[in-house]
């Protein structure tokens, strides 16, 4: 499982089918009405993502610290030197993938091996940032299903509110523009109906 590339399909299916399973193991239907969050909260598990970091990083630290001539370490510094590139995205690689979780965790890829060359502080070290990264996501997902079912604004400490739609933002800007096209400048929208320039329309 640590040597895996973890791409964006996979953070799709994985935490879907992880779901499913702790569900069906702990009797839980979908009638019960339950999110997935109080079901881990439940089940005293952590999301199928951190579990993946935290095996990663074990695995990644590990390999860092053996010797130079070791299979694993000669195939995860090395890179191909020849070969040309397709046209559109690339596939990413175990290494683009490291660095992506490793960003999300607050963690600089640039000093990967002064982190791993203590075990004991790289331990400690990136399971404290993968319960911080587990803890924001789930504070995030909360904020969207409360407002998907409720349409109630975040609180104060946890968002930003539009000052047009007085919509929850999760940050300043995000979102698109709520002012209607009949209010902004050099607009030559002309609207019949009346109700379609209420307030919030355009959040």
């Amino acid at each position: 499982m640590s040597g895996v590339a973890l791409n964006s399909t996979h953070s799709v299916t994985r935490p879907v089918s992880h779901a499913l399973s702790i569900r069906r193991i702990a009797h839980i239907q979908w009638k019960d009405k339950v999110p997935n969050t109080e079901v881990l909260q439940i089940c005293n598990l952590t999301k199928i993502e951190a579990m993946l970091m935290t095996a990663q990083y074990r695995w990644v630290g590990h390999v860092t610290r053996t010797e130079d001539t070791r299979l694993p370490k000669i195939a995860f510094y090395s890179e191909l030197e020849q070969g040309t590139r397709s046209h559109g995205g690339q596939l990413k690689r175990y290494k683009d993938m490291l660095k992506t979780n490793m960003r999300a965790c607050d963690l600089p890829p640039n000093e990967l091996e002064n982190l791993v060359a203590d075990r004991s502080s790289w331990r400690s070290s990136f399971k404290k940032q993968v319960s911080d990264f587990e803890h924001r996501h789930i504070l995030s997902l909360q904020d969207k299903r409360v407002l998907r079912k409720t349409g109630r604004q975040l609180s104060p400490d946890r968002g930003f509110t539009c000052d047009i739609c007085s919509h929850g933002r999760t940050s300043q800007g995000a979102g698109v523009d709520c002012t209607p096209p009949q209010q902004k400048k050099g607009s030559s929208v002309f609207w019949a109906d009346k109700n379609l320039g209420r307030r919030g329309f355009w959040c």
